[in-house]
């Protein structure tokens, strides 16, 4: 079986026992069919989780799929580490990068084996997704970027129709691009995946497959005390070093006033999230955006309310 993956589906896991159930069961649905089970592997990686949480329900799942594999690691290791480590075991020629807090919808894994036997030369794939509750019950609503299946021959064309694409379960890699790449230098960064896959974009072609595959969970804890801004400012030091890899300055450039329009809104959901204002960022603000007064000025204005105003009216709103 190994010597025929086409997909390797790679989750780095963590004490989420109920919502990985819910991807691994989105996925074998579609195992009953051995020409998309014996072409897809499933490798679990789970990083140290308290009291084996995770072993106990993967074991079914093994039981019955001998394509599903399971790593627990003795001490924590953090994200980055763990999903490098869930990469490197896949013996598949694509690689799915997968979150255990999402799940895929009805039909995608062989949605997306027909496409990679479709376009077996593409490099990287982006998989649109949907948003969902906490639940993975009602749909949130959004408008998509398009719902057609699009090949697209360039990285900056694809980032400025599509825009940066950092959700982590839409991206599915060609392993050896990925393997090419040193990225011991973006462990901590916050955007691992995302930087790694910038950096191999410029040498491939990618396909675009606007269809929602993904359910994508909301309610997320990720960005609680307002980590969204940290987030967003990491970001946009990440493009302003893609020149090296083939990116223009005209797209950085562009990228950047990108940035400095999306300043306001980013600012006023992490107060929402808790933001507490501090000088160190308020100056790493005033460093990044001095060129941008207009955005700069009222984001700032939001920063500096006491978060206890900022609860006030976020109570009087509810």
């Amino acid at each position: 079986m190994t010597h025929g993956v086409l997909l390797s589906i790679c989750i780095p896991a963590y004490n989420q026992p109920d919502s990985l159930c819910e991807v691994l069961d989105s996925i074998v649905v579609d195992f009953e069919d051995p020409k998309i089970r014996d072409r897809v592997e499933i490798i679990i990686h789970d990083d140290a989780s308290p009291s084996g949480s995770l072993a106990s329900v993967i074991s079914p799942y093994q039981k019955k799929y001998e394509n599903i594999h399971f790593t627990r690691h003795k001490e924590n290791i953090g994200f980055d580490r763990n999903l490098l480590g869930v990469v490197d075991e896949a013996l598949g020629k694509f690689c799915w990068l997968m979150s255990d807090n999402d799940a895929l919808v009805e039909g995608a894994l062989q949605k997306v084996i027909s496409l990679l036997d479709k376009y077996p030369d593409v490099g990287y794939a982006y998989v649109q997704a949907r948003g969902y509750d906490g639940e993975l019950k009602n749909e949130l609503g959004g408008d998509l970027k398009s719902m057609e299946i699009v090949r697209v021959a360039s990285a900056e064309e694809f980032v400025q129709a599509y825009d940066l694409p950092g959700f982590l379960s839409s991206q599915i890699v060609r392993k050896e691009l990925w393997d090419a790449v040193e990225k011991e230098k973006y462990v901590g960064n916050y955007w691992m995946h995302l930087s790694t896959i910038l950096e191999f974009l410029p040498r491939t072609d990618i396909l675009y497959v606007g269809t929602p595959l993904v359910k994508a969970r909301g309610q997320s804890t990720w960005d609680k005390g307002g980590k969204g801004l940290m987030t967003f400012l990491l970001l946009r030091d990440i493009v302003n070093g893609l020149e090296q890899y083939g990116y223009s300055r005209s797209f950085i450039r562009d990228s950047n006033d990108g940035f400095a329009r999306d300043l306001f809104g980013v600012m006023l959901y992490a107060k929402r999230r808790g933001l507490v204002f501090s000088i160190r960022t308020a100056i790493q603000l005033c460093r990044k955006f001095y060129q941008y007064p207009i955005r700069l000025i009222p984001s700032l204005f939001i920063f500096m309310i006491p978060q206890m105003v900022v609860a006030y009216f976020i109570k009087l709103k509810s």
